[in-house]
């Protein structure tokens, strides 16, 4: 396995590796059924494979990853990473709307969400170019 950056794009035919730094383009070994996902044992597990962390240094790291996202859109910093993507905290404002059940006009409150837009080069890898 090489050392830098990659993707896995999950589709019909499984799980495969693509798009690592150092130019390679390995396939994993085994192949995951059509809608099967990776939770976060397993991409712990692929983190310390890829590192020199054992399982739960990798999780750790994770963590630790995610706790420093959450708390920077929290306090409404946009986290860039690039070749992956930018997370940022959205307002949607109030909007008019209808209660489905009665027609009866109705005021939707604003809202504030997180969101992820990602980058070119994730976009492109799971499109398969």
């Amino acid at each position: 396995m090489g050392s830098g950056l990659c993707f896995w794009v999950i589709g019909p035919s499984g799980r495969r590796r693509v798009g690592e730094r150092d130019g390679s383009n390995e396939y994993d070994s085994h192949s995951l059924d059509e809608g099967a996902s990776m939770n976060r044992k397993d991409l712990a597990a692929k983190v310390a494979d890829r590192t020199d962390l054992d399982p739960r240094q990798a999780d750790a790291a994770i963590d630790a990853v995610l706790e420093a996202i959450m708390a920077g859109v929290t306090d409404g910093e946009r986290v860039s990473l690039g070749g992956f993507g930018t997370f940022e905290r959205r307002t949607r404002a109030a909007r008019a709307g209808r209660n489905p059940q009665t027609g009866e006009p109705i005021t939707i409150a604003a809202t504030v969400a997180p969101a992820f837009k990602p980058a070119s080069a994730f976009k492109q890898s799971v499109a398969g170019g």
